[in-house]
């Protein structure tokens, strides 16, 4: 039996926004999974463990707070889909790889699977993978990551080869003038 619980975490901090995290329990096992989801504690209903819309806020704040219960929702399927996955697979999962992942401190990141989580360097791709227990993903998401930074250096090669040209040019240019 599996429970998935949406957690809130009040600031010590008077006036400050509290955090949002995942709460997975498998075989008497809990574990957390954090998310970079902050609200104020007026903003969270504890009974629906949901965002609250107060009427008092702004249009700025409602537009985030919508987009975070929307976010909620999207991870909450996610985790159902990659259980109903290992369940008839007949996998063990949730509790060793969340424990893998909590070690790896998840923490923010955007719905976007190419994403990179800011804080251990995986992303999305690799997190679902690695909760699924599917190896083929998690290749095809390190492939993935290692393409992209062969082209993030790519682009940075080009751009200083760029860049040394137009210099080498510019003093061509300045000792023909000096002649």
């Amino acid at each position: 039996m599996v429970s998935i619980k949406v957690k809130y975490r009040s600031s010590t901090a008077s006036g400050k926004e509290g955090g949002i995290y995942y709460q997975i329990i498998h075989g008497c096992i809990v574990r957390q999974i954090k998310t970079d989801f902050h609200v104020f504690e007026t903003e969270w209903d504890n009974e629906i463990s949901s965002v609250r819309i107060i009427p008092e806020i702004n249009e700025k704040r409602k537009l985030y707070l919508l987009e975070v219960a929307r976010r909620i929702e999207w991870d909450i399927k996610r985790f159902w889909a990659i259980i109903a996955q290992n369940d008839r697979q007949g996998s063990l999962y949730i509790v060793e790889k969340t424990s893998r992942l909590e070690n790896n401190r998840l923490g923010s990141r955007t719905i976007d699977e190419g994403s990179m989580d800011e804080k251990s360097g995986m992303n999305f791709s690799e997190y679902v993978a690695i909760l699924s227990g599917n190896t083929d993903l998690l290749e095809k998401a390190k492939s993935e990551k290692k393409i992209a930074g062969l082209e993030s250096e790519q682009h940075s090669f080009m751009r200083s080869r760029q860049t040394s040209r137009s210099r080498l040019s510019r003093r061509r240019v300045s000792k023909r003038v000096r002649r």
